[in-house]
């Protein structure tokens, strides 16, 4: 038994894919994957990260789709505390 199996057709075009030249032409991201990342990360910048793109499309998008509210006081992300040496000048000794 033998199948028929359709062979592409033999042309000579190029078939160039132009890249996008600006956020603006690319796919928009998608508004689940934007609310998520806001609802499970402490910061806006984690946020984007999670989703995959830069800072400033992320800021575009969720500000687009109104998901944009920044942590300006910084609650619940640990900051870098430095030892104080100062504390007690006996144990310096």
């Amino acid at each position: 038994m033998s199948y028929y199996v359709p062979l592409p057709e033999n042309t000579d075009e190029v078939i160039n894919v132009v890249p996008p030249r600006s956020n603006f032409e690319r796919k928009q991201p998608w508004i689940g994957r934007i609310e998520h990342a806001v609802k499970n990360t402490p910061s806006m910048r984690q946020a984007s990260m999670l989703v995959g793109c830069d800072f400033k499309t992320f800021r575009k998008w969720a500000k687009l789709y109104g998901f944009w509210c920044p942590n300006q006081s910084g609650q619940g992300i640990s900051k870098k505390r430095k030892r104080n040496q100062d504390i007690c000048p006996l144990c310096n000794n």
